[in-house]
């Protein structure tokens, strides 16, 4: 992917992954910052976009995960008015973005299951590996 296919990319989904971020977030900085580290991330591996069916797909996956890991690292810095209603709802996903979550498990799997064998089963044990130390810090 070239500089100008990539700029074409950013303009037509810029907005909706900030919507899509700000909307967990609920900081408009770093919702900008997320779609920004997305951006980032599509850059540096436009040479593999080509591979995806769906680089909108990708780009909301990856927007939601960056979402997700800054949350993880910011959840005691919450600075604003503590409104229970709005805190809700950033911990319940919205109906819309229980939707995007199913479509992109579904694309990964497919993306999983094109895999050679020996790639998926690595990311399998990887899961595994995960599971298993996700448990042990549970009743540690």
């Amino acid at each position: 992917m070239n500089r100008e296919s990539f700029s074409v990319l950013v303009q037509q989904l810029g907005r909706k992954l900030y919507g899509f971020a700000y909307r967990i977030l609920r900081n408009q900085e770093d919702a900008e910052d997320v779609v920004q580290e997305t951006f980032v991330k599509l850059w540096n591996m436009r040479e593999m976009l080509s591979d995806y069916r769906s680089i909108d797909a990708l780009a909301v996956t990856m927007t939601r995960n960056y979402c997700i890991d800054h949350l993880r690292k910011h959840k005691n810095d919450y600075k604003g008015e503590y409104d229970l209603v709005n805190y809700s709802n950033i911990t319940e996903p919205s109906p819309y973005e229980n939707m995007i979550v199913r479509e992109s498990d579904m694309i990964i799997r497919r993306i999983i299951e094109n895999m050679p064998e020996n790639i998926r089963n690595i990311l399998q044990l990887h899961d595994l590996d995960h599971d298993y130390q996700e448990d042990n810090r549970k009743y540690a």
